[in-house]
């Protein structure tokens, strides 16, 4: 006859060990010791963050995972602290409420960190956009020969706060036959450009010309590129102007190319607020292999053309940038000035929505809306704020626009709320009730 096997309890022993372990996580003292951590911890960021800035304290303290640990330490501390306490009961109410609104606040963060986006749209009147740029996120992207441009490739990274150390490159997975390597990272460059003989004979012409005084001091000198420079010459050749004023030639290539080298910034006093980052990046496609440096976002220093066999391969290093599902068009900017025009008062923008999939809300599309910094404009799961302006060479206005997704902002508030709540129970309706309970036993009494 088959015997029926039944299920075995836990043993006393593993009981007595889980409930061992509880009582640590549980440990007030524990809690205590984790507090004080944290606010030294977030106390010296908050020193090094003057000096070495922002995104140097996010990358090293607040995002890297001994940080995070400390945080879900604190996390499992407050979850314990309930557990142990079950079956609850009421006068555990304001205990209880406080202890979830925590938990529900730090669930929260951890949802927005995770997938939360923060980013810009920029845009001039007239335009229509639907990219964001994520100011955190580096790309490269390549256009392999022959392909067009919705064929491009897009290989992203985060290169952190500080200059990568030499031999240690970041390579991505090879994707239609091209191999990316990014060699070097520096976080803050200054790229030099000069002009060198072109040992090949196919370069351009290109000329140092050096501006002299009327007292024959030399105010300024610089490369003429070969669009600026349509005229023969010789080093030592000088040209008369008005005033007294006269050009030098200085150095003359008739052949010439163009040499661009970088300089790591690492000293914080010496950058400029547009000082961007630069690689260094070998490109493999088949039996072709070439290193190439780029400086981010520069329209000119950013973007490469490599050839190969099979024709030419464009290399460009920007920012990556995510695509919405629907588009805006900047139909007005407005700024504002203070009276005597000394500052800006306001800045407001009227986009019109375009989603032709007319999946989101439908009655919003198509219409005008204003953004104002204290009157943001949210569609599906983005806000857009009104962050700042940029003016363009043409006269026109560019409008940049913050855009953000929190998922975590409705148990963020939600934690708040109930964290507030209980609270109150804790420190008003608990003593009240207290007292009242013992005014009764002395009226029995």
């Amino acid at each position: 006859m088959a015997s029926v096997s039944e299920t075995q309890p836990p043993s006393p022993t593993i009981l007595r060990t889980l409930g061992s372990w509880l009582r640590l996580l549980a440990s007030l003292k524990l809690a205590v010791v984790l507090l004080i951590l944290l606010g030294v911890v977030c106390a010296a960021a908050t020193f090094v963050e003057s000096g070495r800035g922002t995104e140097f304290v996010q990358w090293y303290c607040y995002d890297s995972p001994w940080f995070v640990g400390l945080w879900a330490l604190l996390g499992l501390n407050l979850l314990a602290a309930m557990l142990v306490r079950f079956p609850w009961k009421l006068r555990q109410a304001g205990f209880l409420m406080t202890h979830a609104g925590v938990l529900g606040l730090m669930i929260g963060s951890v949802q927005t960190y995770w997938s939360g986006v923060e980013g810009q749209l920029s845009f001039a009147e007239g335009e229509t956009t639907n990219m964001v740029t994520l100011g955190d996120r580096s790309q490269l992207t390549v256009l392999p020969p022959g392909s067009r441009e919705d064929e491009k490739l897009d290989f992203s990274f985060n290169g952190g706060p500080v200059d990568w150390p030499e031999g240690r490159p970041l390579e991505f997975p090879e994707t239609e036959g091209v191999t990316l390597r990014v060699l070097r990272f520096l976080r803050h460059a200054r790229a030099e450009t000069r002009w060198v003989a072109d040992s090949s004979g196919r370069g351009p012409a290109a000329a140092k010309i050096a501006m002299i005084g009327p007292d024959g001091q030399r105010l300024a000198a610089r490369w003429l590129p070969p669009e600026q420079f349509d005229f023969q010459a010789k080093a030592g050749d000088e040209i008369e102007l008005d005033g007294g004023y006269k050009l030098s030639v200085l150095e003359y290539l008739p052949h010439a190319r163009r040499e661009t080298t970088y300089h790591s910034l690492e000293d914080a006093s010496k950058r400029s607020e547009k000082a961007e980052a630069a690689v260094l990046v070998e490109v493999e496609l088949g039996s072709t292999s070439e290193e190439v440096w780029l400086m981010r976002g520069d329209p000119q220093l950013g973007i490469q053309k490599i050839d190969t066999p099979r024709g030419p391969l464009w290399l460009n290093f920007g920012y990556q940038r995510l695509s919405l599902d629907y588009s805006l068009k900047l139909i007005d900017f407005e700024r504002g000035t203070n009276p005597g025009r000394m500052g800006n008062a306001s800045f407001s923008s009227q986009v019109e929505l375009i989603d032709d999939s007319r999946k989101i809300r439908p009655k919003d599309v198509r219409e005008p809306h204003t953004i104002i910094v204290n009157k943001p404009l949210t569609y599906g799961k983005f806000t857009f704020y009104q962050s700042n302006y940029q003016e363009l060479s043409d006269g026109k206005e560019m409008s940049i626009l913050s855009v953000a997704h929190d998922p975590g902002r409705l148990l963020k508030y939600a934690g708040s709320v109930l964290t507030c709540l209980g609270i109150f129970v804790v420190y008003y309706l608990r003593p009240r009730a207290r007292r009242k309970q013992e005014a009764e036993r002395l009226e029995k009494g």
